[in-house]
């Protein structure tokens, strides 16, 4: 399962580009990927421009990943 068709994943990484928000809050912070394939380029992103993911579990900090 890819991002290819999925309107909504697409927008959330563009909404991230645009430096339009500092966290993105899930039930679970790996459901909106789907795929490694998907999940490695938002991690980077949100690094890039320090936003934060959170789910039930925590909260994660890209920019702190090594």
């Amino acid at each position: 399962m890819t991002a290819e068709g999925r309107l909504g994943f697409h927008y959330l990484l563009a909404e991230v580009a645009l430096d339009h928000g500092g966290l993105i809050l899930s039930t679970e912070v790996s459901r909106p990927t789907r795929s490694c394939n998907d999940w490695f380029p938002l991690l980077e992103l949100c690094a890039r421009f320090h936003t934060l993911l959170a789910d039930e579990d925590g909260l994660l900090r890209p920019d702190r990943l090594q």
